[in-house]
């Protein structure tokens, strides 16, 4: 499947704004940070109420296009939280740049890789279920 442009990526970020069930591709979800890094920028040139306000916005619309993106590779969107310690932005980092998962996950048929969940189409693909991880939340 090819790349979304950034026009693509944004529509389809806003679309889902507040959404937090599902999987976002990479380019979907960079696109839409980079394009909340400028009003981010006024918040932060503007300061007082008015830039505490609009980074607050930027944040709210930033965390479940996060979210999609780590349940893209397979992980739990919670996994955000460990942007409140000091070291917690790398690993974060690690997983929104990773490639998404090729077959459908517990959140759903992958975005960039529709038609790899019945690739194989061996008896033994079938069979094996993969362990399936409880989330605590």
């Amino acid at each position: 499947m090819e790349k979304l442009s950034f026009s693509e990526g944004i529509k389809l970020a806003s679309s889902r704004l507040l959404q937090f069930d599902g999987r976002s591709r990479r380019s979907e979800f960079w696109w839409w940070y980079l394009a909340l890094c400028i009003p981010s920028w006024i918040g932060n040139l503007i300061g007082g109420v008015v830039g505490m306000v609009i980074s607050l916005a930027v944040t709210v619309c930033l965390i479940p296009a996060g979210a999609r993106r780590l349940h893209d590779t397979g992980r739990s969107g919670w996994l955000q939280l460990l942007i409140l310690t000091i070291i917690g932005i790398i690993p974060l980092i690690i997983w929104w740049a990773q490639d998404s998962d090729t077959s459908e996950n517990k959140y759903g048929p992958s975005p960039k890789y529709p038609n790899t969940s019945d690739a194989g189409g061996s008896d033994t693909a079938t069979q094996a279920e993969p362990e399936k991880k409880d989330d605590m939340f």
